[in-house]
């Protein structure tokens, strides 16, 4: 899953909050990509994924949002990627965990991955972030 050649740019653009008021500007850029994984290839495909969270718990990157999400079918995922940098970049695939979860991802896919471009219409953040509910 190659995220870098996706450059997204949508229509939000807002000043950096460390510079407004000097022209400074962010922009926001999204992107959605959804793909089904190999029934073998879960258990590795889910570890994998695992550990860009941890890299992202770990360093705190407070100019990027993820979400990936596995659905009801078990097989099918969706990744929700966004970005506010100067350039548009999204600074997602320069993570070690997210170079290792891309290298043979081939291996892993059962559909090629299907990059969208997203705008985002709203988000809520708890303060603390979602923690699991206890069964």
């Amino acid at each position: 899953m190659q995220l870098t050649a996706m450059r997204f740019t949508d229509k939000g653009v807002r000043p950096s909050a460390a510079d407004a008021g000097i022209g400074e500007y962010l922009v926001i850029t999204s992107v959605v990509v959804s793909y089904q994984v190999k029934p073998e290839a879960m258990a590795e495909h889910v570890r994998l994924i695992e550990g860009v969270f941890e890299q992202l718990h770990a360093e705190g990157p407070v100019n990027v949002e993820y979400k990936v999400v596995r659905l009801a079918d078990g097989v099918s995922f969706v990744h929700i990627s966004s970005a506010e940098t100067p350039d548009g970049s999204n600074p997602l695939p320069e993570l070690s965990a997210f170079k290792a979860f891309g290298r043979d991802s081939g291996d892993r896919v059962a559909t090629p991955p299907m990059p969208t471009a997203a705008d985002i219409i709203g988000a809520y953040h708890p303060a603390g972030g979602l923690r699991p509910v206890d069964s």
